[in-house]
């Protein structure tokens, strides 16, 4: 195997270069877990994966509570469907509570300021009441509890890692938050040991071929858990050794659908980099060390290989494009990332 073999089977894996997703419920589904801290980019995410979505579909799959928005894992927002909130925030939440507990101190956050918060927060939002965030600070301040920047921003983490809130539709351009027993139905509970076992399989499915260490680090979770995950699905995983780092991934797994570019322009944050913690297979070995910068930017990938950068620009009513491309492309790799650029404008003027 070679990283060209990684980045053609991840893409695959993905839903990217191959879909028969027409929702964005569907990708979320798939997916198990989509990081969403930069929502425009998020849906755009979420559509490049469609056979045909534009962003008006997805804004109204948020809205609706097809898809919600919540803190999970490492911790940042993540899309998560209403069926998998509460499993993999039983999961996770340990974990990122521990990381965050200097952060909880600092800003005087204990259990007792937090059961006063969840409780307000609870008569607050009961009965689909979707407040905005400022609104909910007013709200506290008036239950007497007194919270702005980092501590209001904890306290509503905490509240969403706890699996109190969770996203509500948006008003205008502006979040909302809801209560998870409104916005995500009841659904049957799951040990931790198959809670981290169907976390630890779906990942694979999903995005292999890919290392316990890049599992670790899209889950948040230790290496014990992505160890043990792994160990419980061994039999329906394989795995293949490159460079002295093993590479875990499903044999059997083959999509089907409509065929899609391996060019397109790279969403912040998307899972086809974030998802793992050596990033060599897209950036090259050369770049590995810039790499964390440049999956937080506007990337252009071009046969599944970064090759430049993008940047969406307003000018008047009209958006267009920005391209900062890397010296020798060829003409064929070029004329594949404008009609990528085509893709994207269409996605987001529909």
């Amino acid at each position: 195997m070679h990283l060209k073999d990684i980045r053609k089977q991840r893409m695959h894996n993905q839903m990217i270069t191959i879909s028969s997703l027409t929702k964005p419920e569907e990708v979320v589904k798939h997916l198990v877990a989509v990081q969403s801290q930069e929502y425009a980019q998020a849906k755009w995410a979420l559509g490049m994966r469609m056979t045909a979505a534009n962003d008006a579909i997805v804004e109204k799959a948020f809205n609706d509570g097809k898809i919600l928005r919540t803190h999970v894992m490492r911790p940042t927002w993540h899309f998560v469907l209403p069926q998998d909130i509460r499993w993999l925030q039983q999961l996770t939440s340990p974990r990122v509570h521990k990381l965050s507990l200097p952060y909880y101190k600092k800003t005087g956050i204990d259990g007792k300021v937090m059961k006063k918060c969840c409780d307000a927060l609870e008569k607050m939002l009961q009965g689909h009441h979707y407040l905005t965030r400022n609104e909910i600070k007013t709200k506290l301040e008036k239950a007497k509890i007194l919270a702005d920047g980092m501590k209001l921003s904890y306290l509503m983490m905490q509240a969403e890692l706890d699996g109190v809130i969770c996203s509500g539709p948006r008003q205008g351009k502006q979040f909302t938050y809801a209560l998870v027993e409104e916005r995500a139905p009841t659904v049957k509970a799951i040990s931790r040991e198959d809670a981290l076992g169907k976390l630890a399989l779906q990942y694979f499915i999903t995005r292999g071929p890919a290392t316990a260490h890049d599992f670790t680090w899209w889950s948040g979770l230790t290496m014990a858990d992505a160890n043990a995950g792994i160990e419980m699905k061994a039999r329906q995983l394989a795995h293949v050794v490159m460079d002295g780092k093993t590479y875990y991934y499903s044999p059997d797994v083959k999509h089907e659908g409509k065929k899609q570019p391996a060019t397109f322009l790279l969403p912040d944050y998307d899972e086809y980099g974030i998802s793992y913690k050596d990033r060599t297979a897209i950036f090259g070995i050369a770049n590995n060390a810039r790499v964390l910068t440049n999956i937080f930017g506007h990337t252009v990938i071009a046969d599944g290989e970064a090759a430049g950068t993008w940047q969406r620009v307003e000018k008047g009513k009209e958006t267009t494009v920005e391209l900062s491309l890397k010296k020798g492309l060829s003409a064929t790799k070029v004329n594949a990332i404008n009609k990528a650029v085509d893709r994207y404008l269409k996605f987001i003027k529909q």
